[in-house]
């Protein structure tokens, strides 16, 4: 691939993107964190307004809908899932993701009512259990706040 071909991917303006909102994101956080004596769950939280590091938006997993909801339980518990296909390896050709090795992605279907089939809707999970939303067939993510 030469350079020319390189610079005009999309891959390389979504690596942009994200690099120019780590810096942005960095420059902007506070200097030191608050404390809480509130206690955490052992799941991470993530403000639903926040962007991760990755530059992709978040969304709340009570945000999601119900189909999707139940498709993380279906996760969580390793199935069984409804379609022959899901668990299979997602590749992110396009770089949406955070960059990781083939293999460190799997995709599931989210049933979409009134429409037969596995229809556009997705979860993709990485090997280190974040998840992420697609609702339009891989086009835009947001990552899952659990």
């Amino acid at each position: 691939m030469t350079v020319a071909h390189w610079l005009r991917s999309r891959r390389w303006s979504v690596w942009l993107v994200a690099l120019l909102s780590a810096v942005v994101m960095g420059c902007s956080a506070p200097s030191s964190p608050a404390s809480s004596s509130t206690p955490t769950s052992s799941r991470a939280t993530i403000s639903a307004t926040a962007r991760p590091s990755d530059g992709l938006p978040t969304i709340r997993e009570d945000q999601l809908p119900s189909e999707a909801q139940h498709t993380l339980n279906l996760i969580d518990a390793g199935g069984p899932f409804p379609f022959r296909r899901d668990g299979i390896v997602y590749h992110n050709n396009s770089g949406a993701l955070p960059h990781h090795e083939d293999g460190w992605y799997r995709e599931y279907t989210v049933v979409t009512p009134g429409v037969s089939g596995r229809g556009p809707r997705r979860i993709v999970c990485g090997s280190d259990a974040a998840c992420f939303w697609t609702a339009d067939h891989y086009s835009t993510f947001r990552r899952i706040v659990r």
